[in-house]
C-alpha cells in the first residue's frame, strides 16, 4: 500500500463570508485489462466523496475524517475490483472544505490556521493485471475539474446547492470533459499519513415531519458588530415558511424532495431546536454565527416535476426546519425527511425502570451520545461542532458503557496526544488551530480517563500502553504548573453551573477542581503504569499523587466542619468522590453533603464536575432515594424540569424557559445514565479494576420504583439483570455469559432468604431479597 501525496487542488482562493467558492468535481479517464486486483488509498483535506463509473462508493459521510492536515493526512483504501471494468474507466471526487478551510469557525481561531487553505486530493491507484504486471499511477497527472452546483459548503453553516448548475454525467464513461480545466498541483500539507480506522459517519434512521405549520423565522443570536456588518443578501432575508417538526432534536441532514419547482426558486432550510410561544423558529442559542451562515441550506431549483437533493459536506443538529420560500402547495408532509447521522455506534446497554421520567433521560442521553459523534465526540451538533475534551473527559464512563466508541475514541486519543506541545500541554478542542485553547486538568483528564474507561470495560491492555507516554509526560507537565503553594489554578471549572446564567460562573473555586482532578489523573495514571507493568512511571504518579492529596488537604478542605472550600455541593462531593477526605472522615464529610442538599431544598447545586461525581457518592452512602429525588423532580433545576419542558435530548445548561436558551443537545450531563445502571439496575463491570470478566450486582432498591431492567454487551457476552417487587418482596433475575464471574451485594436493611447480603455466583439465577 502506498500513500501518494501528489495533492491537487483548483488553483484557487478559500471561501469565506461574502466570496462563496463552488466545491469542485475532479475526474480522470483511464483504460485498463483484465485486472486481478485493484485498490485505491485516497485523502481528502477538508472532505471527499468518490465515484468509479458513476457510482458513489464513498465509506462514510464526511470522508475521510476531520482533522488538523499538518498533524495528520487520514486515508481512506478502496477494493476498486466490484467496480472497474476492462476498457474505459472513470474515477470522480468532489471535494468540501471541511477543516481546511472552516471560515465560519473563526470564533475558534480556525480561520487563522496556518494550514487554511483550498480543498485539495491525492490518491494512490494500484493494481495488477491477468499477467502479473503491475498498474500504478497518481493524481498528478490527467485530472481536469469544473465548479459543482454546490456553491458553497461550511461544516458549520451549512451548503447552498444550485440546481441549475448540475452536470448530469459527470463522472461517466464516455462523458465530455474538453470544457473543463486541468487540476493544478497543490501544496502537500505536513502531516503524517495514516489509513483512517474509525467507523463511518451512516444515516440510522428516517424521521417523517410529525407536522407542518405555517412560522417564520422568530428570534435570532444576539451577535457582535462584526457578525453584525456582514449584510444578509435581500433574498435570505426572508422570514416567513412552513415549519417541519420531527419531533427529535437529533443531528443529521434532510433529504429534500420538491415537486413542480420554478426554475430559480429559492429554498432556504434553516435549522433550530426551538420554538417560541407563537410557533415560530427561536435560534437564539445558534449564536457565533452571521445570520445567512447560522445553521441553515439553501437550495436552487432548476425547475420540473420532481426534484430530490440532499447536503454533502455538512450536517446540522435540530429538530426543526423552517422552508423560507414555498409556495403553499408546495408544503406537502413528503417534502423533508430527516436522515439522522452519526458514527456507526452499536448500543451497548439498555435500561428501562417503572418511572418514564427517568426512561426519557435515559434515551434522551442517548440521543446525545449519538448526535454529538461524528468521526470525533464534539459539544453540540450545531452552534461549534466542536471536539472539546472536557466535554469527554466527564462523558467517557457513560459512552464507553453504552456505545461502542472505542475504535474512534483510539483515533481520536492519537490527535490528542498529537496535540502535546513541548511541555506537555494539551490543546482544549481536537481537531482545533493549536495555538489556542488550551485548559487545565479539568479538562486534560481526558488523556486518562478515555484509556482508563476502555480498559475498564473492554479490557484493552493497548490502549494503555499507546498512550503511557504522553501520559507521563502530561504529570511532567503537571509539576511546571503547581503553585508554590502545591495548589494548581487553572483552566475551566464547574462550567455551566445549574441556574447560572453565565457558564463560567460557578461556585467551587478553580483552584479546587484543578488540584482535585490532578489529583485523580495521577491516581488513574498508577493503575494505567501497573496494568502495563511501568514499575518508575507508576512510582512517580503515586508520589505525585500523594503530593497533590497532602497540599490540597491542607489548603482545601476545613476538617473542624468537615467540609471543602467552597462550602458547596461541587467540592464537598468530588472531596468525598476523588477521595480527598480520609475513609474515617468520609461519614461526617457527606453528612455535610446532605445537609447542604436539604437546605437547598434538594434541588441540583453544581456543574458538570460535580454534577459527574454527586449522585455516585449519594449512592455509596445510602441515599439513592435523595439522588433519584433531585434528577427527576419536574421543578427547575433538574433533569426531570428539561424532560416537563419537552426535552429529546439533554441540554448544555440548565436554564429556565424564559431565559436565554443555550443548546439543547449536549452530552456532558450523561453521566446518569451510568448512575442508572449502577445503581437503580446494579450492574457494575469489573468492580475491581481486575478484570472485565468480573461483574457486581448492587441494586439500590427505592420506594419509587417498582421494576428496573436492563442489559450489557460485555466482551464476554450479554449481561442482562432485571428486579420487581411483589408481594414476597424483591425477584431479582441476572442472566450471565460464560465465563463471568459475579457477585450480588445488598444495601443494609435486604437480605436474601438465607439471611445473608452477600453473594458469588457464575451462572444464570434469580435472587428472593426480603426487607
Amino acid at each position: 500500500m502506498a500513500f501518494s501525496t501528489s495533492f491537487i487542488s483548483t488553483g484557487g482562493v478559500p471561501a469565506d463570508y461574502g466570496r462563496h467558492v463552488p466545491s469542485p468535481y475532479f475526474r480522470r479517464a483511464f483504460t485498463l485489462p483484465a485486472l486481478t486486483s485493484a485498490f485505491l488509498t485516497i485523502c481528502g483535506t477538508g472532505f471527499y466523496e468518490l465515484f468509479v463509473n458513476g457510482k458513489r462508493i464513498t465509506r462514510s459521510m464526511l470522508a475521510p475524517y476531520d482533522y488538523n492536515p499538518d498533524e495528520f493526512l487520514f486515508f481512506d483504501r478502496y477494493d476498486l475490483m466490484p467496480h472497474l471494468q476492462v476498457g474505459e474507466n472513470v474515477i470522480g471526487i468532489q471535494l468540501g472544505n471541511g477543516t481546511i478551510n472552516g471560515f465560519n469557525a473563526f470564533t475558534w481561531n480556525f480561520h487563522r490556521a496556518a494550514f487554511r487553505g483550498v480543498p485539495r486530493t491525492a490518491f494512490s491507484f494500484e493494481a495488477m493485471d491477468t499477467d502479473g504486471q503491475p498498474i500504478v499511477f497518481d493524481a498528478s497527472s490527467g485530472f481536469k475539474w469544473h465548479d459543482s452546483p454546490i456553491r458553497c459548503d461550511d461544516l458549520r453553516a451549512g451548503e447552498i446547492y444550485d440546481a441549475r448548475f448540475e452536470i448530469p454525467g459527470w463522472c461517466d464513461i464516455g462523458f465530455d470533459d474538453s470544457g473543463w480545466q486541468d487540476a493544478v498541483p497543490a501544496e502537500t500539507p505536513r502531516g503524517e499519513c495514516r489509513i483512517c480506522n474509525v467507523d463511518p459517519i451512516v444515516v440510522t434512521k428516517e424521521l417523517p415531519a410529525l407536522s407542518v405549520t405555517p412560522a417564520s423565522l422568530g428570534a435570532r443570536p444576539r451577535i457582535n458588530e462584526k457578525l453584525a456588518a456582514i449584510e444578509l443578501p435581500e433574498e435570505d432575508a426572508l422570514t416567513e415558511g412552513y415549519l417541519y417538526d420531527f419531533g427529535m432534536n437529533a443531528a443529521g441532514i434532510v433529504r429534500l424532495h420538491i415537486r413542480n419547482a420554478r426554475p430559480g426558486q429559492r429554498l432556504i432550510l434553516q435549522y433550530g431546536e426551538l420554538t417560541d410561544e407563537n410557533g415560530n423558529l427561536d435560534i437564539r442559542g445558534m449564536y457565533f454565527y452571521p445570520h445567512r451562515y447560522n445553521c441553515r441550506d439553501v437550495y436552487i431549483c432548476k425547475g420540473g416535476e420532481e426534484e430530490i437533493w440532499q447536503p454533502t459536506f455538512t450536517y446540522h443538529g435540530f429538530r426543526y426546519c423552517l422552508v423560507i420560500g414555498l409556495d403553499a402547495e408546495q408544503a406537502q408532509p413528503d417534502l423533508l425527511t430527516y436522515l439522522v447521522s452519526n458514527t456507526s455506534l452499536r448500543q451497548l446497554s439498555e435500561f428501562h425502570c417503572s418511572d418514564e421520567t427517568v426512561n426519557k433521560l435515559w434515551d434522551a442521553a442517548i440521543v446525545s451520545d449519538l448526535a454529538n459523534f461524528h468521526h470525533v465526540p464534539t459539544d453540540c451538533p450545531h452552534r461549534e461542532k466542536n471536539g472539546w475534551t472536557g466535554d469527554m473527559a466527564v462523558s467517557a464512563e457513560q459512552m464507553v458503557l453504552c456505545l461502542s466508541v472505542e475504535r474512534n475514541l483510539k483515533e481520536w486519543l492519537r490527535c490528542i496526544r498529537r496535540s502535546m506541545n513541548e511541555a506537555g500541554d494539551l490543546q482544549a478542542i481536537i481537531p482545533g488551530n493549536h495555538s489556542h485553547y488550551r485548559q487545565g486538568p479539568a479538562w486534560d483528564a481526558v488523556l486518562v480517563q478515555i484509556p482508563y474507561q476502555i480498559w475498564k470495560y473492554r479490557g484493552d491492555t493497548q490502549i494503555l500502553r499507546d498512550n503511557a507516554t504522553a501520559i507521563m509526560r502530561y504529570l511532567q507537565f503537571l509539576t511546571t504548573i503547581t503553585r508554590e503553594d502545591g495548589l494548581i489554578e487553572r483552566g475551566y471549572g464547574d462550567w455551566c453551573h445549574a441556574g447560572m446564567r453565565s457558564h463560567d460562573k460557578y461556585k467551587a473555586p478553580v483552584a479546587f477542581t484543578a488540584t482535585v482532578f490532578a489529583m485523580d489523573i495521577c491516581a488513574k495514571a498508577k493503575e494505567i503504569f501497573d496494568a502495563v507493568d511501568m514499575k518508575p512511571q507508576a512510582m512517580f504518579a503515586d508520589a505525585l499523587y500523594t503530593q497533590f492529596r497532602t497540599d490540597a488537604r491542607k489548603q482545601l478542605l476545613h476538617l473542624p466542619t468537615m467540609t471543602a472550600v467552597g462550602n458547596c455541593q461541587a467540592t464537598q462531593a468530588m472531596a468525598i468522590f476523588y477521595n480527598l477526605f480520609d475513609e474515617a472522615e468520609k461519614q461526617e464529610a457527606f453528612r455535610k453533603l446532605v445537609a447542604m442538599i436539604e437546605a437547598n431544598d434538594e434541588k441540583m447545586d453544581c456543574g458538570i464536575l460535580g454534577m459527574r461525581v454527586i449522585y455516585h457518592v449519594l449512592s455509596a452512602y445510602g441515599r439513592t432515594d435523595l439522588a433519584f429525588r433531585m434528577i427527576t423532580r419536574p421543578d427547575f433545576p433538574s433533569f426531570g424540569y428539561i424532560i416537563e419542558h419537552g426535552a429529546t435530548s439533554l441540554w448544555e445548561s440548565f436554564r429556565e424557559t424564559d431565559w436565554y436558551p443555550d443548546s439543547h443537545n449536549h452530552h456532558f450531563f450523561g453521566d446518569i445514565i451510568s448512575w442508572f445502571m449502577q445503581n437503580l439496575l446494579g450492574l457494575q463491570l469489573n468492580p475491581y479494576n481486575r478484570s472485565c470478566n468480573e461483574v457486581r450486582f448492587a441494586p439500590k432498591f427505592i420506594d419509587a420504583l417498582d421494576h428496573a431492567n436492563g442489559a450489557h454487551r460485555a466482551p464476554a457476552g450479554r449481561i442482562e439483570a432485571s428486579w420487581a417487587r411483589d408481594a414476597e418482596g424483591i425477584l431479582y433475575r441476572v442472566t450471565l455469559p460464560e465465563g463471568m464471574q459475579a457477585e450480588i451485594i445488598l444495601e443494609s436493611g435486604w437480605t436474601f432468604e438465607d439471611g445473608t447480603a452477600w453473594k458469588k455466583f457464575s451462572e444464570s439465577t434469580e435472587f428472593r431479597i426480603l426487607h
